[in-house]
């Protein structure tokens, strides 16, 4: 469309009677330096005005005197200007900052201002300011290209405005910004800048120039920017295009950015700060402009939230960000000097936000070519290397700045367990840093918690230089986040003072952020669901939701209470399995894959899954879930409670788990078994419980690692009782005291079968007749733990043991294989073994066996009935040498003290004797034999028979020598 097209009319599309412009200009002073560019500024806003935007522009006071000035403020514009009508006043010339009688002042200097007589012969712009305020209008603009310009605000004595327009207007918004007063000044300069004037005393110099195409005319820059920004390029552009409508807020954003950097560029000394600020009588109202050649684009009044909830802004929703300004500039500029820009901070300040709705569109408006964004997750090397592949695709159009964005390093330690390949991402990263053309910038955001688990040799460097601090929200930008979104969905704050108390809800809380925005998004949702049509965001309903913190736990807890029983067993399954403990409590990214259950599970997975999505507490993807952000984890006490039941040993070990079945699955190699892991243990305790969250592979993976222990371990013992048989069948044990005596086993409880050792005949396979007692022992495996049972008097003692015997050496070998399963009751200071003495085996007559078991570096000491529960715990072995007169309580406490051990990993040695049966029978009352008693749930007894065992059920022997 030609450029001379208009479309936009102020006068038929704004609620105003007439539209005034008032323009001063002044270059030939009398008394101060001459400027070349304030009457050719003033000349051509003049032309602007009336043929872009239709003003009715007064005849333009060029050159013009103190007197004329005066005149134009207290006589003409009083006489013209209307309650229903707007005014625009410009001024262009030269301006001084002084001190007055009540403080610093701003002047501006006439054409006839004298700077030997300030006070009389300048303006104070306090003169200035009261002459326009006084004016009925509703709405004004002050527009000052001076120096010090920015001094007037000293006049006003109102504080900065800050960006105070959504990024988005709706047509409901824009009525109200043109029928609320507005009243606003935009100012060349800051108070103590010069606007590229010298300032000798008070002696004014020029304001500097711009080119305009042609030598003869010529334009500070700012008014170049000005006339720029009202023809059209002030238009903030949404996603296709822009609304049409220029705010005085947009007008000033487009001016400072064309200036400031520049300047600044010049040399900090020539820095120019363009200022805006309200007056008094401002209030909600904006002074705006129409795009001289784009139609109104003013969508009506919307019906979404403009809150986020827990989730992450991501480069869409660019235009409901608000409050970080100040953080993406400073970002911006960092990255400008770094080919790394490094954003940390705690969870929970935004970092994933700033960078996707702040940096990066601003980055994609300057020609970079974005990257999707990547997370490390299980296997960070590969994605690396993956978006580095997209990196090398060619780009319609030819060749991009490109930009590679690494969101949630802290991942590389969280959710990869691989130390070499965190080494190798590293490695790789620091290459693409200091190797590869291809990629211009490097953005990454981590955690500030593990930070130093991720610096390491030379990307250090790199880190430090490029590393930017994500800072909390000051007050005002805490009010920017949480009204910004909500005036530009023509949504309002009832009380205003609701603003305030949610602010001192979270201010004392930089990582309440997420929270923040979670409950602002269930305060719209409350005022959606009441019906009412005052697009207000009532106090009542804030109250009702238990404010910030209880907005969470509220939407949580009644999804929870909702469901039922078997879907309050899975939810709580689902969302373990999206928490990390590795360091603190916090959200983590997981594979729909991982909640695979059993088929009768399936259902309800689905279920659950689209009742949290619905709920906004969590977010899916392609293929994974994560939770909607850290905040649920953290700020949800029954997740929390959860967490706690569970344990974070049981967690951490859950990830692990996951990661080896995962693996397993993939490739198929039984080398991944856990088979061997000490972790096994627990995991088959976990598939055993009825509420395991175990899924279907961690399941198969657990069952498949267990049958592998098992086929090692018959295997294992299939060797160990050859080297067992091998080690006793050459022991030659003299007995200088005592009777032989034999041992009854039967094998019939648990199906575990006894192993006995001793010098049978090779061909027996089972006794059918009475045969001459013989010494033996007996082994077997008992739940977790081992039992060797020995038929020999008072095996060993002191006064038995010879230099040639073999006493000594039995009770190692006995020992060692007892322990063999007892690894939870062996530490650094090796195995324990407890002592009950017998009544011909006492513990003052083995101080040989004590000394020699000591030298193992073994643990040897004397339990007694009273102490035996206490010192089973952390015992390894129990050597019980058949107590004669055991305690009354023997058979009911002790015996199922000493069974729980043994099932536990415990090992239980017991000699005994077979004829000591035979040696009382006439006790009275009867006396059982105490080793028998404690033979019972194991399957043994002594006897002066050789061998006793289950016909139904013979054991079968192993040959002797």
């Amino acid at each position: 469309m030609a450029d001379d097209v208009m479309i936009n009319d102020p006068r038929t599309q704004l609620p105003f009677e007439r539209h005034h412009a008032f323009v001063i200009g002044i270059n030939r002073y009398k008394n101060v330096s001459w400027l070349k560019t304030a009457v050719d500024d003033a000349l051509r806003l003049a032309d602007v005005l009336k043929t872009q935007q239709h003003f009715d522009v007064h005849p333009p006071l060029v050159e013009a005197t103190g007197a004329e000035i005066r005149e134009l403020l207290h006589t003409i514009i009083r006489e013209k200007v209307g309650e229903n009508d707007r005014v625009l006043f410009y001024f262009a010339g030269h301006g001084i900052a002084a001190d007055g009688d009540d403080g610093p002042a701003g002047y501006l200097v006439p054409l006839d201002g004298d700077p030997d007589d300030v006070k009389s012969t300048f303006i104070p712009m306090s003169e200035l300011q009261d002459a326009l305020t006084s004016l009925p209008c509703r709405h004004l603009l002050l527009v000052l290209d001076c120096c010090f310009s920015g001094a007037f605000q000293w006049a006003s004595r109102f504080r900065d405005v800050r960006s105070a327009v959504p990024k988005r207007i709706y047509k409901e918004r824009f009525d109200r910004f043109v029928m609320d007063p507005a009243w606003q000044v935009i100012t060349s300069a800051a108070y103590d800048q010069k606007a590229l004037d010298v300032l000798d005393g008070k002696a004014i110099g020029d304001r500097g120039v711009s080119g305009a195409g042609d030598q003869t005319t010529l334009h500070s820059p700012f008014a170049r920017a000005l006339f720029e920004g009202l023809a059209g390029e002030a238009d903030i552009k949404g996603e296709r295009e822009g609304d049409g409508v220029i705010t005085a807020t947009e007008l000033y954003a487009y001016i400072r950015d064309r200036i400031e950097p520049k300047t600044i560029e010049a040399g900090q000394e020539l820095r120019q700060t363009p200022g805006f600020f309200p007056l008094k009588k401002h209030d909600k109202g904006e002074f705006v402009f129409l795009h001289p050649r784009h139609r109104l684009n003013l969508p009506p009044t919307p019906r979404q939230s403009p809150y986020k909830g827990l989730a992450a802004f991501e480069e869409d929703d660019q235009p409901l960000f608000y409050g970080r300004d100040r953080v993406v500039r400073e970002l911006y500029d960092k990255g400008r000097a770094n080919k790394l820009l490094l954003i940390t901070g705690p969870t929970g300040v935004g970092k994933s936000s700033v960078i996707k709705a702040g940096l990066l569109p601003r980055l994609r408006r300057d020609g970079f070519r974005i990257l999707p964004v990547i997370r490390p997750g299980a296997h960070p090397l590969a994605a690396l290397e993956q978006a580095l592949g997209d990196a090398a695709k060619p780009v319609p159009g030819g060749r991009q700045r490109t930009v590679l964005v690494v969101d949630q390093l802290e991942e590389v330690m969280t959710r990869c367990t691989d130390a070499d390949e965190r080494k190798q991402f590293q490695a790789r990263l620091l290459q693409v840093l200091e190797q590869d053309q291809s990629i211009h910038r490097v953005i990454a955001t981590v955690r500030s918690d593990f930070e130093t688990q991720l610096i390491s040799g030379k990307l250090r460097t790199d880190w430090m230089a490029g590393r930017c601090t994500v800072p909390p929200f000051s007050l005002e930008e805490l009010e920017d986040a949480i009204v910004m979104p909500a005036s530009q969905e023509v949504l309002l704050f009832e009380p205003a003072s609701l603003v305030q108390e949610i602010i001192s809800d979270v201010v004392q809380s930089p990582g309440a952020l997420p929270l923040l925005s979670f409950a602002l998004n269930e305060l719209y949702e409350a005022y959606r669901a009441s019906g009412r049509g005052d697009r207000a965001l009532r106090k009542e309903d804030y109250d009702q939701l238990g404010g910030v913190r209880g907005a969470l736990r509220a939407r949580a807890d009644g999804l929870y209470k909702e469901l039922p029983p078997a879907e309050q067993q899975m939810m709580r399954k689902v969302l373990l399995r999206l928490v990390s403990v590795e360091a603190d409590l916090a959200s983590k990214r997981v594979a729909m894959a991982d909640l695979e259950y059993t088929d009768a599970e399936r259902p309800l997975v689905a279920a659950v899954v689209e009742k949290l999505i619905d709920a906004r507490l969590i977010v899916k993807g392609e293929d994974y879930l994560e939770p909607a952000h850290d905040m649920l984890v953290r700020g949800w006490k029954r997740l929390q409670e959860w967490v706690q039941e569970i344990g974070r040993d049981k967690l951490i070990l859950g990830a692990k788990l996951n990661l080896a079945a995962n693996d397993f699955a993939r490739s198929g190699d039984i080398g991944l078994l856990w088979d061997d892991n000490p972790y096994l243990p627990v995991a088959e305790q976990e598939l055993a419980h009825p509420q395991t969250w175990l899924n279907a592979a961690e399941r198969l993976f657990i069952q498949e690692s267990v049958k592998r222990r098992e086929d090692q371990a018959r295997a294992a013992e299939r060797e160990k009782v050859r080297v067992l048989l091998s080690l006793f069948a050459s022991l030659d044990l003299h007995l200088t005291n005592g009777q032989p005596g034999s041992i009854s086993v039967n094998a019939g409880d648990s199906g575990q079968q006894w192993i006995p050792i001793s010098r049978l005949p090779a061909e027996v396979q089972c006794y059918q007749e009475p045969a001459q007692s013989r010494d033996f022992i007996v082994a077997r495996h008992y739940g977790a733990g081992r039992v060797l049972v020995y038929a020999h008097d008072g095996l060993p003692i002191d006064g038995e043991i010879t230099p040639k015997s073999d006493n000594l050496l039995f009770a190692e070998n006995a020992l060692r294989w007892l322990a063999a399963d007892a690894g939870p009751h062996v530490d650094g200071n090796g195995m324990r073994l407890l002592f009950w003495e017998g009544s011909f085996h006492r513990w003052s007559e083995m101080k040989k066996v004590v000394k020699f078991v000591r030298r193992r570096q073994w643990s040897f000491e004397m339990t007694t009935p009273d102490t035996l529960e206490k010192d089973l715990q952390g015992a390894g072995v129990l050597w019980y040498a058949s107590d004669w007169f055991p305690p009354e309580d023997f058979a009911t406490r002790h015996v199922p003290l000493i069974d729980r051990f043994v099932k536990g990993g415990g090992g239980l040695l017991v000699g005994g004797l077979g004829w000591s049966y035979e040696q009382y029978p006439d006790q009275h009352p009867p006396v059982p034999y105490a080793a028998n008693e404690l033979g019972k749930p194991f399957g043994f007894r002594f006897t002066t028979d050789a061998f006793v065992y289950d016909a139904s059920r013979p054991i079968p022997l192993l040959p002797g020598r």
